[in-house]
């Protein structure tokens, strides 16, 4: 089998071809994510919204029987 230099050249420029849109195509997906996500995903909302649910009691734990009773309402109404 016999390799020409042309068919050679021809290889490696489709390799480097498909690197760099492999390469544009990342880069394309990490600026839309950045832009996509917000800056700081826990901060308080603003405007009328209000807080849900909080799941910690005085000592800063959530007691088993509390969260398996609000599961227990979720599933019975339905949300």
């Amino acid at each position: 089998m016999i390799i020409t230099l042309k068919r050679l050249l021809e290889w490696i420029i489709l390799f480097i071809f498909f690197f760099l849109l492999v390469v544009l195509f990342y880069k394309m997906i990490f600026f839309f994510n950045n832009w996509l996500t917000p800056f700081d995903k826990y901060k308080e909302p603003k405007g009328r919204a209000i807080k849900v649910i909080d799941m910690s009691n005085e000592y800063g734990m959530v007691s088993s029987q509390d969260f398996i009773q609000r599961l227990k309402i979720y599933y019975l109404l339905g949300e």
